[in-house]
């Protein structure tokens, strides 16, 4: 295992405050979208962490934190119940502190509040380890799960962006285990879990198996559900997981190598999409100083064809909860852009890969849900920060924004009120719907930033290596 923080450490956040408008495929694979746009940037939210396999669990060795941004200044309220890992009478926890205008600010969570393997609760416990966050004023909020040789960190969606269905995309692994959690947002909530657990031969990576069970789990508001399957060689891709309100989702693994032929590992963490905010159109763009990239599609519909780059044959058909996944090598798209399309409305996942397939680049494992082109925005705050590795010491990291936006925006796009550059846009060449694009590889500062767009909307995801 490498210590991740001496060499290259990537991690991907969802754009901060990319819309998230309800998709509806029709049966003639036209589309249309409700006139409601749903911001990340919220006032309530709910979270949970899962194990992160970096090292044995020691208060020392891990933590959990939040990150919260905001345009006006924010106070932000973190409550949840500590559970005391004597055996003690659980009781309520609660924290304020105060985002500045346009600034970051964050929190350490105790592992006794929020993490889901404490207090000797593991895999299929309904647990008091959901913790919700309010604020006065809208904020961004992220989480963060770190220890000296394994991190990952994800946007937290706001309680207006959850909604009831959802499909997981896991990455299975040769040891470890897949992972995913829940967090209901609302009292009396039932939890339907249609497990998928596909079985992969570990010598040559066939399927050998797939098991399908039933889970049903009533949660009330802030409580938790962690399932984990049983052994590594497991993927939950093709899980389904449907309620009757909202609730909020993480999904993952607790080491992980992508693909399972590197030995670059480190834990993944997410919080997934609903089916309601799935789209037709996924522009992938290079990852700074990353040669190759792994993207997968996981379909809901039957017949759902997939395209790349308006090719005219499909590359793939996917039937209903079926995964398309491709190995993006840069050197042989030397545009540093990809573009998928699909028939029916999809969740296309990007993945960074492990060292060994990136010229001895020390890069650790992550992914990240793509914003689909459909929900294409003007204006939107995110912030990037550090990497914490144990309880005194922080890393800084290289932190870069891709911003995809049609030719016609470029020279009206501001990032913190200053002109990006024309020089900084490489055109795509696949045209969308007749629309020239083109996008940007931006480095950026450590702390609260701002992108605005008044002519043409734009899509990104940041990341930090």
């Amino acid at each position: 295992m490498v210590r991740k923080f001496y060499f290259y450490i990537i991690f991907l956040l969802l754009f901060v405050a990319s819309p998230l408008r309800i998709f509806v495929s029709a049966a003639d694979g036209k589309s249309w979208w409700n006139t409601e746009s749903l911001s990340t940037e919220g006032t309530e939210f709910y979270v949970t962490f899962m194990k992160n396999l970096g090292k044995e669990i020691k208060d020392q060795d891990f933590f959990i934190s939040l990150y919260a941004t905001a345009h006006e200044e924010a106070k932000v309220t973190v409550t949840g119940i500590f559970t005391p890992l004597n055996g003690g009478n659980p009781y309520p926890w609660s924290r304020t502190f105060i985002v500045p205008a346009d600034g970051m600010n964050n929190i350490i969570i105790p592992h006794e509040v929020g993490y889901m393997e404490i207090g000797g609760k593991t895999s299929n416990d309904v647990q008091k380890k959901g913790i919700m966050v309010t604020s006065d004023k809208p904020i961004a909020l992220y989480s963060s799960n770190s220890n000296i040789n394994s991190y990952d960190a994800t946007t937290i969606y706001p309680v207006k962006a959850l909604y009831k269905e959802y499909v997981m995309q896991t990455y299975s692994q040769d040891k470890q285990a897949t992972e995913f959690a829940l967090v209901s947002a609302k009292d009396n909530n039932h939890i339907t879990i249609k497990i998928q657990e596909t079985f992969y031969n570990i010598f040559n990576g066939t399927v050998d198996s797939i098991i399908h069970k039933i889970i049903e789990v009533p949660l009330n508001r802030c409580e938790s559900y962690l399932y984990r399957t049983e052994k590594g060689n497991v993927s939950l891709t093709g899980t389904t997981i449907c309620a009757t309100e909202p609730i909020a989702v993480f999904q993952g693994g607790q080491m992980a190598a992508i693909p399972i032929t590197t030995s670059e590992t480190s834990h993944i963490y997410t919080q997934t999409i609903s089916t309601d905010a799935w789209g037709r159109v996924h522009v992938i763009t290079q990852t700074k100083n990353q040669p190759q990239n792994v993207i997968r599609i996981t379909a809901a519909e039957p017949n759902t064809k997939i395209y790349r780059n308006n090719e005219t044959n499909p590359i793939a058909v996917l039937q209903p909860l079926e995964t398309y996944e491709e190995l993006i090598d840069w050197d042989t798209n030397p545009s540093g852009a990809v573009v998928y399309t699909s028939s029916r409305a999809v969740e296309c996942y990007l993945y960074e890969t492990g060292k060994n397939i990136s010229n001895n680049v020390f890069n650790a494992p992550t992914f990240t849900d793509i914003t689909p082109l459909e929900h294409s925005i003007h204006r939107t705050l995110f912030a990037t920060f550090k990497y914490r590795y144990d309880a005194t010491n922080e890393l800084s990291l290289s932190n870069y924004v891709n911003v995809v936006i049609p030719v016609s925006g470029i020279g009206s796009i501001t990032l913190d009120g200053e002109v990006i550059r024309d020089a900084e846009f490489r055109k795509i060449p696949t045209k969308i719907n007749g629309i020239e694009y083109a996008y940007a590889q931006l480095k950026v500062s450590e702390g609260a930033h701002v992108l605005y767009s008044e002519k043409a909307p734009f899509v990104a995801h940041v990341y930090g290596m």
